[in-house]
């Protein structure tokens, strides 16, 4: 099967002309791409650039946003011109998966964008391609890297794997960092695999047996690696021409010669093109010793790293069946809530076990989600972790406001700006109601993708999260999640009652048999024999136990591997699991051994800068050492946010480290790791914390202390109160173990837990407060009767909050409590007494200068006013408010007090003082760098230069107010944005422009909630009634119909069952317009607004008009026209419609002069809508814009049957 290239007529110019695709070409050569820079793949992968783009397949450097990792991401798209590119990437990412080598490139995760487009990603690999590189295989000084690429290469073979595709743009070399990586392993296969007959590879390096469809072996890609290190001596590939004459000569001609390269390498170069596969080197390891004997170069030692792949990629085993099992749950039948526990003691193999299904699910196009509880105090938070990892976009637009703020309670960026959410009445219940919350977004999150939730290590937990875990799988089955829970733990009490609780299954992950083990050691070293006279393949044991033993066997040289062969020098030791990672440690230089512990002391990632300053070591000398340890295994090498390298000791190897280092050398190294993460800190919470952290195990907990308040400060300061409190708790555990834990402490305690919505520990400080209160400061009293205040209007006592703050007499805290007391009644809808309380707050800060106080305290009242319907009073609280915001010179808060008063203005009809007030509103946010402040101010701006036909304005607000959420993160309101900017375009006749603006808000990329979507649907059909596109407007509104009655969206519904009503009338199909028309009865009840009610006697209207019956038609108009609700706001358009069709079924009617009265009627409607705006000028270009008005000019009362009026602005 040959399936040139397109440019295959110009492939005398193309060296790497490939049969079928085998990865990528240079980004120069197609310009087509799926994602541009910037995009959010999967809600997850940022892309940063595209690095590769082949006929099907392309790579990008993205950002993982859950970890900040930069990786590749590798993307095949399903295509026409070869139906096998997605089982092509699940094929590359099924091997990889399987293989762990240095010289290879490792695997992350695998998915689906949509079901013809799939992924993976994998670590980036940093280099050129080899043919922009310096290496020649005549140049000692190559030999390294020549040697990695051997060595890569005899790893595949001896597990019987096939490259294929051995070229210079698949080999990536770094010869700054002395590494080089082996890629793109698309088609490579099994020895004697199923395809070894099909024609695939590059022409240029493709092995005569390849092309005759002959058997295929290790030295096809000898023969690819010939050509390559050809290509590396003279520039080029030895053979040129069309595609058919490039596979002609590979099996006929004679090698062109080689120049400029001595005698000996050119033999060894030779001697690997021969067409003949038995004439040319048996392996990778004899090509690799007649480079280095050809260069009189002794031949390097094998780097650890590339002895130890062996034992890391050996095959799973002792639990396929259990394997087997899960796989057909999750993958071959429908997840729907069952549970299974993994059990089984350290380094049994349940990471491994999760792995293997992992890859399972994701080539299967499942979800997989995956938790790990941590080893300390971060153990607590593994819930929110889970729910951070199944709140997506999408799914947190979908979520209910009431699921909204129960999950903001634990995850802060889940809050709106200045959202109280205030303390939960009772913690217990508050905690059931988010688990029942989290459950939901956990079905949302599965529901149209099922896979598998996994909870790894949950023996670190404690019995709090093991509850939480319990109930969230009960939650969770109860909404019908579309998923299978997968937890695993060593043997623990607090999980054992798991099983029962959740009825979930039982998978013991036990010792490997003899027999396993034999199994193990052979997919390895393809051996079994190196374990003989040696106790540790007589007995069952676990396979972590085998691979350390293996390897501290090859670092001894008890194991050492000669020609090829892997040879047993001496019986390997029966140690224990715990001595044998003891011996490996010990195996270190000293130097090493001291980084080590700077690396274990540091925990979590850190630098190798970080590591030296610990270790008390020069950066170079540290550096060094640290790539030791990586090459040992003990270390792993990861990438931060910005592709620096970050270092991370194994969680088994840290535990041994730490507690074999003397007490008083582990305290000193805690200081140090203290001072480094205060001093590297700065504002950073998490590195005040873990300072902290450190100094208190150092034994220093002064220092700990004060660091932990400055944690507080800044977690504070960046708006995250759930880190407050872990730090609060943290100053107040250090202190406990001090002595006496202060007031001040207690007291911040306290307003933090409230604000996070954490009701347990809040309590625990009241109490504590509580009990203090006698030996108290005069002043201290007074914050623990207003605390005290707090809570009880929390728990529903607004009478015993009153009584509290009555008791407060101070005049210094008068302002504060009557602020206080205001807020407590406006949380509890006393919105008078708020208003009192709000005034008398700002009367007295003004008395005391204290302007900022007063201005928020004024913005209240003026909020408070408008909600109990008096414009007029909230206008002069809001102009107080600008007043005081101006002393203050505080620009936010003049831009929120001028936002305030336009809306005042707004509701009392001085539309025109309101457009001044916004414009003023924007620039004051600006000034002041409030980024959401100015989004706000030019909503409001926009809506009413709609009203007041300022197009080009209006357009341009909404515009900026888009962008600027879309930076904020602020999706849901930037799509409202969207639509508003959709509905104006419609309005004006910019049909393209709306058509652009509505499409992104329901488009499949588009994170839109249903409800938006549904109003944006039901906008779209408007616009396709206007473009004559009926068929199209008929599938707009009733998909809007759908969306907006999951939600109950009456008003809404409304537009969509009116438009749809309509459009199928037009579509002459009665009797389905009858039957929408019909579900106006099911808004009954919901649709309270005189909008609604005016369109559904609009629809009824024009059903009986399509049937010939006007009057019976202007009999079912009547309710509307008689609607004496209607007011300044959207509903006005409707109601001039109402009119505009009362005229025409007059004149059907021949009832010419009423209906001419009518018209008048609309026109002096429209005239006095205009005057409330105040500017004449606006008023004219308003009623010269508007639809209507042609119309009434235009006299046009002969409208067809069945008509449809567009909506006006």
């Amino acid at each position: 099967m040959v399936r040139p290239e397109p440019d295959m007529e110009a492939s005398e110019q193309n060296a790497e002309l490939t049969v079928v695709d085998s990865g990528t070409v240079q980004t120069g050569e197609k310009p087509s791409r799926a994602f541009a820079d910037g995009s959010l793949i999967c809600e997850r992968y940022r892309v940063e650039r595209l690095l590769g783009l082949g006929g099907f397949g392309e790579v990008y450097q993205v950002v993982d946003e859950r970890s900040g990792h930069r990786l590749a991401l590798k993307l095949a798209r399903l295509l026409d011109a070869d139906a096998r590119s997605l089982d092509t990437l699940r094929a590359e990412f099924s091997l990889l998966a399987s293989l762990s080598h240095p010289n290879l490139a490792e695997v992350h995760d695998f998915g689906n964008v949509s079901d013809d487009v799939a992924y993976f990603t994998q670590s980036l690999v940093t280099g050129v391609p080899l043919a922009e590189s310096s290496l020649r295989p005549d140049d000692p000084k190559s030999l390294p890297l020549w040697t990695q690429l051997c060595r890569a290469l005899e790893y595949l073979h001896a597990r019987g794997i096939l490259h294929r595709d051995v070229k210079p743009s698949n080999v990536l070399v770094d010869e700054a960092g002395g590494r080089l990586t082996l890629l793109d392993f698309g088609i490579s296969r099994a020895f004697g695999g199923a395809d070894d007959y099909r024609l695939v590879g590059t022409f240029a390096y493709m092995a005569p047996e390849a092309i005759t469809a002959g058997p295929l072996d290790a030295r096809a890609d000898l023969y690819s690696l010939g050509v390559v290190l050809y290509r590396q001596v003279m520039g080029e590939a030895p053979y040129h021409g069309t595609g058919p004459q490039i596979l002609a000569k590979h099996l006929t001609a004679r090698v062109p010669p080689l120049s400029g390269v001595s005698p000996r390498v050119a033999e060894v170069i030779l001697r690997l093109l021969a067409k003949d596969p038995g004439a040319r080197y048996a392996s990778a390891a004899e090509v690799l010793s007649a480079l280095a004997a050809a260069n009189d170069a002794p031949l390097p030692a094998e780097a650890p790293e590339t002895l130890a792949s062996y034992v890391l990629s050996g095959r799973f085993v002792g639990q396929e069946d259990a394997v087997a099992n899960l796989r057909q749950c999750v993958v071959v039948d429908e997840p729907s809530g069952a549970a299974t526990l993994v059990l089984g003691g350290a380094g049994s193999g349940k990471s491994r076990l999760l792995r293997e299904l992992q890859k399972h699910v994701q080539l299967a196009g499942r979800n997989w989600v995956q938790v790990r509880v941590q080893a300390s105090w971060a153990a607590k938070s593994v819930v929110p972790s889970i729910a951070r990892a199944v709140l997506t976009p999408a799914v947190v637009d979908r979520l209910s406001e009431d699921d909204r703020r129960e999950l903001a309670r634990a995850l802060p960026e889940l809050r709106r700006r200045r959202e109280r959410l205030g303390i939960a009445m009772d913690p217990k219940r508050a905690r059931r109601t988010r688990i029942e919350a989290l459950g939901r977004a956990l079905a949302l999150c599965f529901e149209h993708t099922p896979g598998v939730l996994a909870v790894e290590d949950v023996h670190w937990a404690d019995a709090d999260v093991v509850e939480l875990l319990t109930a969230l799988v009960q939650s969770a089955r109860r909404e019908h999640a579309r998923a299978h829970f997968l937890i695993s733990s060593r043997p623990n009490p607090l999980v054992e009652p798991l099983p029962s609780e959740v009825g979930a299954d039982t998978i013991r992950c036990e010792e490997l048999s003899p027999d396993a083990v034999r199994q193990l050691l052979d997919s390895m070293f393809g051996q079994t024999d190196l374990l003989a006279g040696s106790e540790l393949g007589q007995r069952p044991t676990t396979a972590q136990h085998v691979q350390e033993s293996l390897r501290l066997a090859l670092e001894t040289g008890a194991i050492a591997r000669t020609d090829g062969r892997w040879v047993a020098r001496r019986p390997l030791p029966d140690l224990p699991i715990a001595e044998v990672l003891r011996a490996r440690i010990r195996q270190l230089d000293a130097e090493s051994r001291r980084v080590a512990l700077s690396v274990a002391v540091l925990g979590g990632e850190c630098s190798g800068a970080e590591a030296a300053v610990v270790a008390e070591r020069d950066p170079s000398r540290a550096a060094l050492a640290v790539r030791r340890l990586v090459r040992a295994g003990l270390v792993e090498e990861r990438s931060d946010e910005r592709g620096r390298p970050q270092y991370a000791m194994h969680d088994r190897y840290r535990e041994m480290v730490l507690s074999s280092a003397p007490a008083r050398t582990l305290r000193a190294a805690h200081r140090r790791a203290g001072a480094l993460r205060r001093k590297t800190g700065g504002k950073d919470w998490r590195k005040l914390l873990s300072a902290a952290d450190h100094f208190a195990r150092g034994e220093d907990l002064g220092r700990a202390v004060s660091i932990a308040r400055a944690a507080a400060r800044a977690a504070e300061a960046a708006g995250r109160p759930d880190q407050t409190v872990l730090a609060i708790a943290t100053e107040i555990e250090l202190y406990g173990r001090q002595g006496e834990v202060p007031v001040s402490v207690w007291l911040e305690a306290l307003d933090v837990n409230v604000l996070a919505g954490f009701g347990d520990a809040a309590d625990e400080a009241l109490a504590a407060l509580n009990a203090r209160l006698d030996g108290c400061a005069p002043r201290e009293q007074m914050e623990i009767r207003l605390r005290q205040a707090r809570s009880a209007v929390a728990r529903g006592e607004p009478a015993r909050a009153r009584e509290l703050l009555e008791g407060i007499k101070a005049p210094e805290l008068s302002a504060e409590v009557a602020l206080s007391r205001a807020t407590i009644h406006e949380d509890y809808g006393d919105q008078q007494q708020a208003l009192v309380d709000y005034t008398r707050a700002a009367t007295l800060a003004a008395e005391g200068e204290r302007h900022g106080f007063a201005s928020r305290a004024w913005l209240g009242a003026s909020l408070s006013s408008l909600r109990l319907g008096q414009p007029e009073v909230a206008r002069e609280h809001a102009r107080r408010s600008v007043a005081t915001a101006r002393a203050a010179r505080d620009p936010v808060a003049q831009s929120e007090a001028l936002r305030a008063l336009g809306n005042a203005e707004r509701e009392v009809g001085r539309v025109s003082a309101a457009l001044g007030l916004y414009r003023q509103a924007v620039r004051r946010a600006r000034e002041g760098g409030s980024a959401e402040g100015e989004a706000k101010a030019l909503n409001n701006l926009g809506t009413v230069c709609q009203w007041t036909g300022l197009i080009v304005e209006a357009t341009a607000a909404f515009e900026r107010s888009s962008e600027l959420k879309e930076r904020l993160g602020l999706r849901a309101s930037a799509l409202i944005t969207k639509n508003n900017l959709g509905q104006l375009y419609l309005a004006v006749g910019r049909l393209d422009d709306a058509e652009r603006e509505l499409s992104s808000i329901v488009g499949p990329s588009s994170p839109a909630a249903p409800v938006i979507a549904a109003l944006a649907n039901s906008n779209l059909g408007d616009l396709a009634v206007l473009r004559g596109h009926l068929d199209k407007a008929v599938d707009y509104y009733r998909r809007g119909h759908e969306q907006n009655r999951e939600r109950s969206v009456a008003v809404q519904d409304s537009h969509a069952l009116c438009g749809l009503t309509r459009a199928l009338l037009m579509r002459d199909k009665p009797d389905e317009a009858r039957r929408y028309l019909s579900k106006f009865d099911e808004l009954e009840g919901r649709a309270e607004l005189s909008e609604s009610r005016q369109r559904h006697c609009s629809a009824t209207a024009a059903v009986w008009d399509y049937e010939g019956d006007s009057q019976r038609a202007l009999d079912s108009l009547r309710p509307a026209l008689d609607d004496s609700r209607m007011r300044f706001s959207d509903v006005f358009a409707t109601a001039l419609e109402v009119r505009l069709m009362e005229a025409v079924l007059l004149a059907r009617l021949g009832r010419r002069k009423q209906a001419a009265r009518r018209l008048e009627g609309a026109a002096k409607a429209l005239g006095t809508h205009a005057a409330k705006m105040g500017d004449e000028r606006a008023a004219r270009r308003f009623v010269a814009a508007s639809p209507v008005h042609r119309a009434i000019e235009q006299r046009r009362l002969d409208a067809p049957r069945g008509w449809y009026w567009p909506p006006d602005v």
